[in-house]
């Protein structure tokens, strides 16, 4: 487990080429919280609510990742390592085993954290989404992945709501569990200022000063501006 854990940290402070380097972590140097609380184990349980979740059978799984993984988060300047956690789209919460305990961090207690995505060996970086304005309105509290790609940063707010089925489906024999939804909204952030994009002309804004790749390399590519991986491409493309 140590390994893994200093792993993580490795790939999140060193990572360069397409993934660029991301933010130092600000604040205290990070410790290690045990099973056992570590050093500081009753301060970080205060920072966490015991609750109970209503269990029921969903069609799909409200987590990012359905095993328990590593991972950090920032609170109040502190930066914590989590030993098992998952990340709840849904309940817009870190979901914590600690001392025993199934525990719950909210989204508008911390500042960011990461997540050790052990099935791509890396580990991924998401801020807290109301630290960000569009338009001069600040976006509600939620979850924010952040992706460095040179001198852009791709956030993709990351939202899950469960969807029941009407009566009618119900009649004709649906499936009678919630669906769970996620959905995905990309944002383009470069020197301060944060872009949705949502069509081909709001990547041609927020990328005007790259026009001439921009239309080359989507007259030769096939690109969905909802998709971050389509968008990952293009971003490296253009700062070759």
């Amino acid at each position: 487990m140590k390994s893994l854990l200093l792993f993580a940290f490795a790939l999140l402070f060193s990572l360069s080429g397409v993934m660029a380097q991301q933010p130092p972590v600000t604040g205290n140097v990070p410790v290690a919280v045990s099973s056992g609380g570590g050093q500081y184990g009753s301060l970080f349980a205060n920072l966490m609510n015991k609750r109970t979740k209503a269990e029921y059978a969903t069609l799909g799984t409200p987590y990012l990742f359905d095993y328990w993984t590593t991972g950090t988060v920032d609170i109040d300047g502190q930066t914590y390592v989590l030993e098992q956690v998952k990340l709840d789209l849904i309940e817009k919460a870190l979901e914590v085993i600690f001392d025993g305990e199934q525990k719950y961090i909210d989204a508008y207690r911390f500042t960011r954290f990461t997540l050790y995505d052990q099935e791509n060996n890396k580990a991924v970086y998401f801020t807290n989404s109301n630290l960000y304005k569009v338009g001069g309105k600040r976006l509600d509290s939620g979850i924010m992945k952040v992706t460095q790609v040179g001198e852009y940063n791709i956030l993709t707010h990351m939202k899950a709501r469960l969807v029941h089925p009407s009566q009618a489906q119900l009649i004709n024999g649906v499936d009678p569990r919630p669906k769970v939804v996620k959905e995905n909204f990309l944002y383009l952030e470069h020197d301060g200022v944060v872009l949705p994009i949502r069509r081909k002309k709001d990547l041609e804004k927020a990328l005007r000063r790259h026009q001439g790749k921009l239309k080359r390399y989507m007259k030769e590519n096939k690109v969905n501006v909802k998709n971050e991986a389509d968008l990952m491409g293009l971003l490296i493309y253009i700062q070759q």
